[in-house]
């Protein structure tokens, strides 16, 4: 499965923010990753629709509110569609905890998918963390 090249933005040559995307098949994203965040074999789905999928967008604290991360999404979304034929969607994990990511994917047009139990195991004993799949079909 192609990968997405990471980009950034800058002020004065300095990162201070980044999205970084995989595309995967859309079945592969909704069904078949792990708890452990990696991804099962699976066969490819049968109407060859692909999805987006977001591993990390970020942006300096003192940066926020500027819409960085919104151009970020924006430019990720509009060059995976003109590179990938039948991009369907696109998807990301997030902590159920997190409601910063998850009120922003929803001023974007995202939804909650479903919820992963213990998503973020690796977090060490007693940490581990459920995880959202939140969603937007293009």
């Amino acid at each position: 499965m192609p990968s997405f090249n990471p980009f950034l933005a800058l002020v004065n040559d300095v990162p201070i923010g980044a999205i970084s995307c995989r595309i995967w098949p859309r079945e592969t994203v909704i069904n078949k990753v792990t708890k452990n965040g990696q991804v099962e074999e699976v066969e490819e789905p049968k109407d060859d629709r692909r999805c987006l999928y977001i591993i990390i967008l970020s942006v300096l604290d003192e940066y926020r509110r500027f819409g960085i991360a919104t151009q970020l999404l924006e430019e990720a979304i509009k060059r995976a569609s003109e590179d990938i034929e039948g991009l369907h969607s696109v998807y990301l994990h997030t902590p159920v905890d997190n409601e910063m990511a998850i009120n922003f994917y929803k001023k974007n047009g995202f939804e909650n998918k479903e919820t992963v139990e213990e998503y973020y195991k690796s977090m060490g004993e007693g940490n581990q963390k459920d995880a959202v799949v939140i969603g937007k079909v293009l």
